[in-house]
């Protein structure tokens, strides 16, 4: 689908009908010898002044568009950008509590399992005093030898409320600021961990190549293995505007 033309100013359809005349000229062109090879290059050399006249007579109509483009494009940005810094300030919060919510129920299901070892032992405790009152002293140490039961297998939880247009996601990555340049030198030169470099102070003039490290790490995950970058698996949340 193309979009419809606006009507072409007098001077506009005078610089179509160049444009047009230039190619019917071009395709009946015929170099045969030196003059008529001299006379292609020179209605080369017009096609290209003429070029440099449709520059001349559209830039000064392209500035202004291009220069108030730009300025809405800025304007939008202005609103946008807050908007966007919001959305992580939300997401980055969503992110904390979830985080916050499985430490909670963690420990609430220690709390449950060390309450139900407490009251195991009570139980021993307790059968092994009667059995001794019975005399059968055998008993009693042989219930106090019993191997505690395990924990309590955690009951599948959800603490995360499901939102449509919202997500938690995982994304393996690393902390560009904690990174090792030096102990990644020494494992891409084949050099031990243990080793000095001959001039450390001149890793700093290496340029970290950040999205290269990221596309390691996106498909190696647990198994990406750099000396001086550690990699680690962050929550995230993905919001759709829908």
């Amino acid at each position: 689908m193309t979009t419809a033309l606006q009507a072409l100013t007098p001077a506009e359809q005078k610089i179509r009908e160049e444009g047009e005349a230039f190619i019917a000229n071009a395709n009946a062109l015929a170099i045969i010898n030196a003059d008529s090879y001299t006379n292609a290059v020179e209605f080369g050399k017009a096609i290209k002044r003429s070029i440099n006249d449709v520059e001349t007579y559209f830039d000064p109509l392209i500035v202004p568009q291009r220069a108030s483009l730009q300025a809405l494009y800025d304007r939008k940005n202005s609103h946008i950008h807050p908007r966007e810094a919001a959305v992580e300030i939300v997401k980055r919060k969503a992110i904390e509590w979830q985080r916050a919510e499985r430490d909670r129920l963690a420990e609430e299901q220690r709390q449950r399992d060390a309450l139900q070892r407490s009251l195991d032992e009570e139980r021993r405790l307790a059968e092994a005093i009667a059995l001794e009152a019975e005399g059968d002293d055998a008993g009693a140490a042989e219930v106090l030898d019993e191997v505690p039961p395990p924990s309590f297998t955690p009951v599948p939880v959800r603490p995360t409320p499901k939102v449509a247009g919202a997500a938690a996601t995982k994304r393996w990555t690393f902390d560009e600021e904690a990174v090792d340049i030096a102990g990644v030198i020494k494992h891409i030169a084949g050099v031990p961990q243990d080793q000095k470099l001959a001039h450390p102070e001149l890793a700093c003039i290496l340029k970290l190549n950040t999205k290269a490290i990221q596309q390691l790490i996106t498909p190696q995950r647990e198994h990406f293995n750099v000396p001086g970058i550690h990699a680690y698996e962050a929550d995230g949340l993905s919001l759709s505007g829908r």
